[in-house]
């Protein structure tokens, strides 16, 4: 493991200890991080006034100040192997990077179900309960303050290889007839040219299948008010490489996926006819990927469902839509997505979600609304914009409850509507928003950085202004 030298500023000492963990490969070991510093010598007391027309001499400096306490950093956990999106066969070690300062009890999650609490974990996936398909890895970390890390890979899991066909598709029926051919078996779909559709492409015969184009400028075009795809029985589905003209639906789902498990959507461009109608892609339906996608001119851009779980929304830009991203779903994680010039960059209900490292920018009503429960906001960049109206970095309805918001930055929300009553905020908590926790977060040059009406929501360590 390669490590950084930090050089110690003018009489300090800087101490910096990374340990990794390794699973499945060497056994267990607890990694801490922390800077120490030692205070400054004090000055020794300057020699006698030598005779006259000369210089006292400079006593000696005191001696080096004793070593200061240790930060209390992380849990931060990655997994190093297996890598995301590989093909992993028979027993596999699974290896994670650990850094804390105090100890961590952990959990190994596979598709969102609890396999081991305890490490190292050979990971056997011959076993009966996990098939040829693609999977969901998470580890996480919990520390004795009961803070919770985790990281995620997805792998595809293949014990049982075979020579799957490939269908090469230059129209409509050619897919109907592929999609028919592969039934509840395994192939490929390769769209070799754009294609108008006169229905919707009905995925629903229980196999696995990769649809794609032969390169990313290949365009289904919905040929009117009609999705273009949507999936209600797949083992296993993959979409990418793929360019959606959907500029003539309304009120309807471009890509809908209904039931999975095992569906991802990478690397897709979804058009929409920018009046504020449908959805881009709607998940409702367990066990989803969505990455590298590109929608615009939506009601909603991505939207999850109230029946989903365990759905991944990442990677993503979403521009031009009334929501960006509406999750109301439950275990969704939501990271490194950018929305902007939307109404609402993220609408968030539903348990257990968690909203990290997304930018939000310029949209004109809210950057993240919240109604959920026990979710947590970390790492989010909201740039607001400046709107005749009221208009918000972050804001708690009163359904939002016990959720944590920490280390997100809030700037420039500011509304010309001052002489009559409205204005920005950075954050704002409406009464009815109970126990939230907002903590070492930046409200930084909104009209005003923060408004909470709680009695119970706890509001420590932020940077409010200006």
């Amino acid at each position: 493991m390669e490590g950084r030298t930090l050089a110690p500023a003018k009489g300090q000492v800087m101490v910096l200890l990374v340990v990794a963990l390794v699973l499945g490969g060497g056994g267990l070991g607890l990694g801490a991080y922390s800077l120490i510093s030692g205070g400054q010598g004090t000055e020794g007391p300057a020699g006698p006034q030598g005779e006259e027309g000369d210089q006292g001499v400079l006593g000696d400096d005191g001696d080096q100040g004793e070593q200061g306490p240790a930060g209390m950093v992380g849990p931060v956990v990655g997994i190093t192997q297996p890598g995301n999106n590989t093909v992993i066969s028979g027993v596999v070690s699974v290896r994670v990077m650990l850094w804390s300062s105090s100890p961590c009890s952990f959990k190994v999650l596979v598709n969102g179900w609890e396999n081991v609490t305890a490490l190292p974990w050979q990971w056997n996936t011959s076993a009966p309960q996990f098939g040829d398909g693609w999977w969901n890895l998470t580890v996480q970390a919990i520390n004795s303050s009961g803070f919770v890390a985790q990281d995620q890979v997805r792998v595809q899991v293949l014990n049982h290889p075979e020579q799957d066909p490939v269908y090469y598709c230059s129209s409509q029926a050619e897919i109907t007839a592929a999609l028919a051919s592969i039934g509840t078996g395994a192939g490929t779909v390769i769209l070799t040219q754009n294609v108008t559709l006169t229905s919707t492409i009905l995925i629903n015969g229980g196999g696995s299948y990769l649809i794609q184009g032969v390169a990313p400028g290949v365009t289904l075009d919905c040929g009117g008010s009609r999705g273009a795809i949507t999936i209600t029985s797949a083992a296993s589905c993959t979409i990418r490489d793929l360019s959606v003209d959907a500029r003539d639906i309304f009120d309807q789902a471009v890509i809908y996926v209904e039931e999975g498990p095992s569906v991802s959507l990478e690397n897709l461009r979804i058009l929409g006819p920018n009046t504020y109608s449908g959805q881009g892609i709607f998940i409702d339906a367990a066990d989803a990927w969505i990455s590298n996608c590109y929608v615009s001119g939506f009601e909603t851009g991505i939207q999850i469902s109230i029946d989903s779980y365990v759905v991944h929304v990442t990677d993503n830009t979403i521009s031009d839509c009334l929501r960006g991203i509406a999750s109301i779903g439950n275990e969704t994680t939501c990271t490194n997505n950018l929305v902007t010039s939307s109404f609402t960059g993220i609408y968030s209900s539903g348990y257990r979600n968690t909203i990290a490292n997304n930018i939000l920018k310029e949209n004109r009503g809210y950057g993240i609304q919240c109604s959920s429960k026990n979710c947590t906001y970390t790492g989010n960049t909201i740039v607001g914009t400046t709107s005749a109206y009221d208009i918000y970095g972050i804001y708690l309805s009163d359904s939002a409850d016990s959720n944590v918001y920490t280390g997100n930055v809030v700037n420039s929300h500011n509304s010309t509507g001052g002489e009559s009553g409205y204005k920005g905020y950075g954050i704002y908590i409406i009464v009815g928003a109970d126990e939230n926790v907002v903590t070492g977060n930046a409200f930084l040059y909104n009209d005003d950085n923060e408004e909470n009406l709680s009695a119970t929501t706890i509001m420590a360590g932020n940077n409010d202004g200006p």
